[in-house]
Order: structure tokens, then sequence, then C-alpha cells
């Protein structure tokens, strides 16, 4: 008899306010990877309040900074305003387009090259004056695009023999 009564009474509480304590005890439990996040916390010296948004777009793959930065800089001087971006799957690609609207904010962006079926989708207006290939696509000495031939540029300071995650193509002169 004491048994049910317990029962009827930790049912009736459980009703009335088990779903505010789960709740809860779910919200404590995500709290310190919401807070201390390896790659973007919001408390501490690296905290997305303190570091600049462009160092974060760039936390997870350190070694695209200065290729994707020298990139956009030799489009800028180029006077390009219509770039194409050949990708590939795990192309990291949002820290280009920031770059280049930053330099050139009337730049036009397009990814070329697609291989699935969203390819169809693409301008046939787009006539790009730049192409920039991110890895895995980077392995190309030469593109074609719209019966165009692009050249790969290098980054004087990086050595010929090295193989960017980030390669920059302008029009064969």
């Amino acid at each position: 008899m004491i048994g049910a009564q317990a029962w009827g009474y930790v049912s009736r509480w459980t009703r009335a306010y088990g779903y505010a304590v789960l709740g809860l005890a779910l919200l404590a439990a995500g709290l310190p990877w919401a807070l201390w996040n390896e790659t973007r916390p919001i408390l501490g010296d690296q905290s997305v309040v303190r570091v600049l948004r462009l160092q974060q777009y760039f936390v997870n793959a350190p070694e695209l900074e200065a290729p994707d930065q020298w990139a956009a800089d030799r489009v800028a001087q180029e006077g390009c305003n219509q770039v194409g971006l050949v990708a590939g799957p795990g192309s990291i690609d949002y820290p280009v387009w920031v770059l280049l609207r930053e330099r050139t904010p009337s730049v036009s962006i397009e990814d070329v090259q697609v291989a699935n079926v969203s390819g169809r989708l693409a301008s046939s207006r787009f006539s790009p004056c730049a192409l920039i290939a991110l890895a895995p696509a980077v392995a190309r000495v030469d593109l074609v695009f719209a019966n165009q031939q692009f050249q790969r540029v290098l980054d004087p300071a990086t050595p010929a023999s090295a193989s960017p995650s980030v390669a920059l193509f302008l029009p064969a002169r």
C-alpha cells in the first residue's frame, strides 16, 4: 500500500516537473561544450568575442589562410570581377568568398566545372577572368572553361614543388 502511494506521488511529480528537470539536466550537460568549444569557445582567450572574424574562418584549417589571402589579393590586382571556383567534396570555399568580396565588393563568384547534377544549372553567360581551384581539385596544371584556356599562377612565396590547397588560374596570354 505504501509503495502504491509512493508511486502515485512520483507519477504526479514526474508529470508536473519531469520535463522541466530533464530539460535543465540536458542544458547543464551541454554547457561545457557550448562555453569551452575547442574551435569556437564562448569563454576564454580564444573566445569568438575576442578573436577577429577572419581568423575564426581559418581555425580548422590555418594552412589555407596565406594561400587564400594571396589568391584574393592577386585577383584584386588583376581587376577581375568574375571568379570561378573549382571545388570538390570537402573543399573549404567560404573564406575565399569572404576574402574576394572584401577586396572587390562587386565580384561575381560562381562554382564552375561542377560534376554533379546541379552542374546543369550553371549560367552560360558567366565568363570568369580568374579561376580558383580548391583542394582536392588543385592537381591540374592548366584548366579549360567555356573554351578558354587558364594557366596556373604560382605564389612567389610558395615553392613550385609544393602541393598547395589553393591554386589560382588566369587566362592564358
